[in-house]
């Protein structure tokens, strides 16, 4: 008698070929919502106010613009000295889509676990110095910050999420986190959101530059092109 699925007797059975299969793109509610996670108590207070500042100034004018997707732009701001447990919480809570963290220090295992509906993105490394006109900006958003410093990237971080949401036309953290990379390294430089986002409405692949020129990225902007027609996407 033949029995199909059987081996002979001390012959090895095939090992399974273990596939990857991608994490699935979670759907958006319709609201982006971002809460920063900085340190305001430490050394780095100053730079973190003038963050604060760049974040809310980018939600300002967003929202001016009309918001991300059609809807006004949520943000919540947290210190590094609140505990890991109570902002995962409130991550659950709130339903954060995006939590914008400084460049430099150690992310919580607790908070880098969460996945799929939220992500963190790490704001640029301080480095501009922001014009009069940014600045003045940049004051409007908080009159008592001490400093500028690090305001601009924190700054250009927003306005990159906030056109990753667009291009993913999903404001989950799944879908800013798959496409955060494609606004950041296109062909076409666009350096506000207005201008992105009419760039992306006509199927252009896009590089966002911002105030600071490299998106708030520490890396290099290419050279923008004459048209965003002329870097379609394939």
């Amino acid at each position: 008698m033949l029995l199909t699925g059987c081996t002979a007797e001390g012959e090895p059975k095939p090992t399974p070929t273990a596939t990857q299969t991608p994490a699935p793109v979670i759907p958006g509610d319709g609201s982006l919502r971002l809460m920063t996670v900085l340190d305001m108590a430490g050394k780095p207070a100053d730079v973190s106010q003038a963050q604060v500042a760049g974040v809310e100034l980018a939600v300002r004018e967003l929202d001016e613009q009309g918001g991300v997707l059609g809807a006004p732009v949520v943000v919540v701001h947290r210190s590094t000295s609140t505990g890991a447990a109570d902002i995962v919480k409130e991550l659950a809570d709130r339903s954060i889509d995006v939590v914008l963290w400084a460049a430099v220090g150690d992310i919580p295992e607790e908070i880098t676990a969460v996945s799929g509906t939220t992500t963190v993105v790490r704001i640029g490394p301080a480095g501009w110095k922001p014009d009069k006109s940014f600045s003045a900006r940049l004051k409007s958003a908080d009159p008592g910050a001490i400093s500028l410093w690090g305001g601009p990237e924190a700054y250009d971080t927003t306005m990159r999420v906030a056109l990753a949401a667009t291009e993913a036309d999903n404001d989950s953290g799944s879908a800013v986190a798959e496409a955060i990379t494609a606004v950041s390294s296109g062909g076409f430089s666009c350096v506000s959101f207005g201008e992105c986002a009419a760039a992306l409405a006509d199927d252009a692949s896009i590089v966002y530059a911002g105030v600071t020129g490299t998106g708030g990225l520490a890396q290099a902007t290419p050279e923008p092109e004459p048209s965003p027609t002329k870097a379609k996407k394939k």
